[in-house]
């Protein structure tokens, strides 16, 4: 009896002290139940950065289509600074010749002697000559006056391009900035995904076998041992397959 209560005792604390079989294999189900649960949310994830990736494609198209059409109007725009520039030099030696010819008749005045109202018309030269500069006035200021407008609409144009300048500068740079939080993202998802399908892998390969020793153990236990297992010395068999269940034995 005592030998019995030995035994007993013995089964008793090793039970204990060690994880059974099937506590190893619910834990191992436990955490390939979890790295599961990791995959779908991975798999979430992967979605979301497709999604991404095509909000990214998106943006980068418009930048694209917009800045195109910024060196456009920006050829524009440079093209017709140049003709206004060109018109103003060709308009230069007119007026340095019209200023130079009023200094000249400003500093020869000449005044007609008038008797009763009635003038000598010496001064008639004089006043031809005024009346002439008039002209030429009127007809510099014909051609500037339209140069002067295309100046200031190109001033405006200047303004609202460099605006656009720095909005595509802005969009580029978010792109930028998204492209690269995205490929980090990419980079480390495909990273865990590896990880875990390879834990998963070797889980899986664990779980079959610890499930093989199990039904090796079951095989191998004598009819003997189901009816008598502490005393029939047949289970010395069953001890030998499945230690591990009773008392840690490996």
């Amino acid at each position: 009896m005592k030998n019995v209560l030995a035994v007993l005792a013995l089964l008793f604390c090793g039970c204990l002290a060690f994880a059974s079989p099937a506590d190893d294999i619910a834990n191992i189900q436990n955490r390939i139940s979890t790295d599961v649960a990791k995959r779908a949310d991975m798999v979430q994830t992967s979605n979301a950065q497709d999604k991404k990736a095509d909000d990214i494609k998106f943006v980068y198209n418009a930048y694209t289509k917009a800045k195109a059409q910024y060196d456009s109007s920006l050829q524009t725009y440079t093209t017709n600074v140049e003709e206004v520039k060109r018109g103003f030099d060709l308009l230069a030696p007119s007026l340095e010749n019209y200023n130079q010819r009023v200094n000249q008749h400003n500093a020869n005045q000449c005044t007609e002697t008038c008797t009763n109202g009635r003038c000598d018309g010496s001064c008639a030269w004089y006043n031809a000559e005024k009346n002439q500069l008039g002209n030429n006035k009127q007809q510099i200021e014909n051609v500037a006056a339209p140069l002067r407008q295309r100046a200031a609409q190109l001033e405006n144009d200047k303004n609202y391009l460099d605006q656009t300048y720095d909005k595509l500068n802005t969009i580029y740079q978010g792109v930028q900035s998204d492209v690269a939080a995205w490929t980090a993202k990419e980079q480390q998802l495909k990273a865990d995904w590896l990880a875990n399908e390879a834990e998963i892998s070797t889980l899986l390969a664990d779980l079959a076998r610890l499930k093989g020793e199990n039904n090796d153990c079951l095989a191998k236990i004598p009819p003997a041992c189901q009816i008598n297992p502490l005393l029939d010395d047949k289970c010395e068999q069953m001890h030998a397959a499945c230690g591990r269940m009773f008392d840690g034995n490996r």
